[in-house]
């Protein structure tokens, strides 16, 4: 992804800004020369930000791996490595951004708190219905396992290390499934 996304990014602002096009789309750390291309033709450019202001993620997951020293891989060293760089375009995009797109109030908060100007953040939750409490079967009723699923990164960000921990110490293999959906 170092070179994937700005490189995707590159091609798209020489290739794609053609006549008829009113505005672009952007993902987070994926559009900086599209949105400025596009700024300098005028076009709106919208901008998805999927996760937390970075600084927070960054002292999140170093929390995270000071309590579990195992969690660090050499793909995690990388990405610290390169965190304030990344960061600082991300930083250039949300500038550029004409109306920004998060996925929860609790991602804007980590804007707000970090002294990002936010009034162009639009909040778009995830298409997830609102939770709804499940009434445990009657007594004496069959019972079969319970199926859970997981779906999105399976990542220390995400908490998969907690699961894992709760599935291994309550032996939950016992009375459920547990499905897997997304990246590792």
């Amino acid at each position: 992804w170092e070179w994937s996304e700005p490189g995707f990014d590159r091609d798209v602002s020489r290739r794609h800004l053609v006549p008829g096009v009113q505005a672009v789309f952007g993902y987070e750390h994926a559009c900086l020369h599209t949105f400025r291309a596009a700024a300098t033709a005028g076009l709106s450019r919208i901008l998805v930000i999927p996760a937390p202001e970075p600084s927070y993620v960054q002292r999140m997951l170093a929390a995270e791996l000071e309590r579990v020293p195992e969690l660090r891989t050499p793909l995690q060293k990388q990405v610290v490595a390169r965190e304030a760089a990344r960061a600082a375009r991300r930083k250039a995009e949300w500038d550029l951004a004409d109306v920004i797109m998060v996925a929860s109030q609790f991602t804007r908060e980590s804007f707000v708190q970090a002294g990002w100007d936010v009034s162009k953040v639009v909040v778009v939750p995830l298409g997830a219905p609102p939770l709804s409490v499940v009434s445990p079967p009657p007594i004496g009723a069959p019972t079969k396992p319970l199926s859970l699923i997981w779906a999105g990164t399976f990542s220390i960000r995400k908490g998969a290390h907690y699961v894992i921990e709760a599935w291994r110490r309550f032996d939950l293999g016992q009375i459920a499934n547990l499905r897997i959906f997304g990246s590792n």
